[in-house]
């Protein structure tokens, strides 16, 4: 089982491009900690504005056309094919363990352990 820790997340995503689902994605896992007292309100309130304030020049969009056009040719969700939209875009590896995702688009999509592996 692996072990997740808000903060060591918010460090991890210095580097890289978001989509806008980040920050609810985000908020979600902060929010989780906080109802399992793994982490005072507070605490949670300050990471949240510290992500916001770190990340909100570094957010891009994909092209809704090509997120639709993306989703209607394979079996994968609009959801998922915003990311791999923005991966395409920015031509920059999407890093994922969805089965589907990986299957669909061996091009762009790859496992974190096999990307790290590749450096």
């Amino acid at each position: 089982m692996l072990c997740f820790s808000p903060l060591l997340y918010l460090n991890a995503l210095i580097h890289l491009v978001l989509t806008v689902d980040s920050f609810y994605e985000f908020r979600n896992a902060v929010l989780q900690h906080v109802r399992h007292a793994s982490l005072p309100i507070a605490d949670a309130m300050r990471m949240i504005q510290d992500a916001k304030t770190r990340f909100e020049n570094r957010v891009d969009k994909a092209v809704a056309a090509d997120v639709m056009t993306l989703a209607l040719t394979t079996q994968c969700s609009a959801y998922d094919c915003e990311y791999v939209a923005l991966a395409q875009k920015l031509q920059v590896p999407l890093l994922t363990y969805d089965k589907r995702v990986l299957r669909e688009f061996p091009k762009v999509a790859i496992k974190p352990r096999d990307y790290l592996n590749n450096l």
